[in-house]
């Protein structure tokens, strides 16, 4: 009966899921390159009112279809899709604004971001967003943990720290210690796709200072309590056994008070010794200092070798086998380390 009808079907063009285990919240855009990245860095240090109406708040295993796609173009460069998103998860800083990441949904590819923790800003998650093409037509956008990162960095020297950063305005100094590995990706996926890298010290690496900055607390707090302890013992009219069993009754509780404050001071510490908000950072300053190494990290093979801190020279005159390491760039099942 319906052989001569005429059918039309109505297809959304996108669709977003969110895969993840945590909440996302996502904002469909519609500008240039330029104008979706002045929006992303905008809604990250201030959501207005007209953002929170707008923005998506999609549940684990929740998808939505996006309908509008909000105009922020100024006419200057060619418009694209874009989607903007951001992962509700708890950050341990309390000053740490979440980032917000930008999707082209036009282009069916894969896109990876990177998720800090808000402590010592490192790199606690990789995130994939898969952008795949239907039959029909629609593109549909999925969310969600990368099984295999893109770049995974291994110092294998026992004695030096390593500090890179990407070579962008927004990305995050990190470091790595001696024999340790990381998954990495591109803290600016719009960014320079290149890798600044430099060999610092144990002395002068963010763990020592975060070490030197507890042992000096451990110690103005061991002082306060021994000048407490004086006091007491000075107005106290129990005997010696008393005030020893007082002091023991104290001590049995004060290390879980003292791990909470130095908990909260190590948060504050770290993040006054990143300054990630403050793009040029003595940090970020020193790893683009005349011993740093830049690295594009798309050849694979031997790559240009990074200086270390000057060792002293020995008897016979010839510097020692630790005054630079040496760079290599392979792929081990779809990651390049």
């Amino acid at each position: 009966a319906f052989h001569r009808s005429n059918l039309i079907c109505f297809t959304p063009r996108y669709v977003v899921k969110n895969t993840l285990h945590i909440a996302v919240s996502v904002l469909p855009i519609f500008g240039g390159v330029h104008d979706a990245i002045k929006k992303a860095s905008q809604l990250r240090q201030n959501l207005k009112t007209i953002d929170l109406k707008r923005k998506i708040d999609l549940a684990p295993g929740e998808s939505t279809v996006l309908f509008n796609f909000h105009n922020y173009s100024r006419g200057i460069e060619k418009p694209y899709h874009w989607l903007a998103f951001c992962v509700n998860a708890s950050r341990f800083g309390a000053s740490f604004k979440c980032k917000w990441h930008l999707i082209p949904v036009d282009v069916a590819e894969s896109h990876f971001f990177g998720e800090h923790d808000g402590n010592n800003d490192t790199m606690c998650g990789i995130l994939e967003a898969k952008v795949h093409s239907s039959d029909a037509g629609s593109m549909l956008v999925s969310i969600s943990h990368a099984e295999v990162p893109p770049y995974r960095i291994e110092n294998r020297s026992s004695t030096h720290y390593l500090r890179l950063v990407q070579d962008d305005d927004q990305a995050v100094v990190f470091e790595l210690p001696p024999l340790y590995s990381c998954a990495y990706t591109w803290d600016s996926p719009l960014g320079r796709k290149k890798l600044r890298a430099i060999v610092i010290s144990k002395a002068r690496s963010k763990d020592n200072q975060l070490e030197e900055a507890l042992e000096l607390e451990r110690y103005e707090e061991a002082s306060q309590l021994n000048d407490k302890g004086g006091e007491n013992r000075n107005n106290s009219v129990h005997t010696i056994d008393s005030d020893d069993e007082s002091t023991e009754s104290e001590t049995t509780k004060e290390p879980l008070l003292h791990s909470l404050k130095r908990g909260v001071r190590l948060d504050s510490q770290a993040r006054k010794l990143n300054k990630t908000e403050r793009y040029r950072s003595p940090r970020k300053i020193a790893v683009f200092s005349l011993d740093s190494r830049s690295y594009t990290l798309t050849k694979v093979g031997k790559q240009k070798d990074l200086p270390c801190p000057s060792a002293k020279e020995s008897e016979s005159n010839l510097r020692m086998k630790s005054s630079k390491l040496f760079t290599h760039i392979r792929i081990v099942a779809g990651t390049k380390i």
